[in-house]
């Protein structure tokens, strides 16, 4: 469990990491800060869908990102087919950065 869940971390890392090197704003709230059972019954977050939405959107803009903005090589990387991307840029009314090097949107 602890080994597999490790596995999961440093993946999440190195695919959300914007630099070669994994720094701690890479890695996932949850192994960098843990909370503790007091402070999470204290949350007042976002409602669990809004925060999954805020996470999907940032997980497929950050491998978008690392492609180039392939957004065939996107979906294979992210295991779903290309469209569902297309959809969800079309949904949050993103399109496609003009430059070359895909860092020109702004979010």
């Amino acid at each position: 469990g602890n080994v597999r869940e490790l596995e999961n971390v440093i993946y999440r890392a190195v695919v959300l990491a914007r630099n070669p090197v994994i720094q701690l704003q890479d890695v996932p709230l949850d192994v960098a800060i843990p909370e503790t059972g007091a402070r999470l019954a204290e949350d007042t977050g976002p409602p669990l869908r809004d925060a999954m939405g805020q996470f999907e959107r940032q997980y497929i803009l950050r491998v978008l990102e690392r492609v180039g903005w392939n957004v065939s090589r996107a979906a294979r990387d992210l295991g779903v087919h290309r469209n569902t991307i297309l959809a969800k840029l079309s949904a949050w009314g993103l399109q496609r950065p003009s430059s070359a090097d895909g860092r020109s949107l702004s979010l």
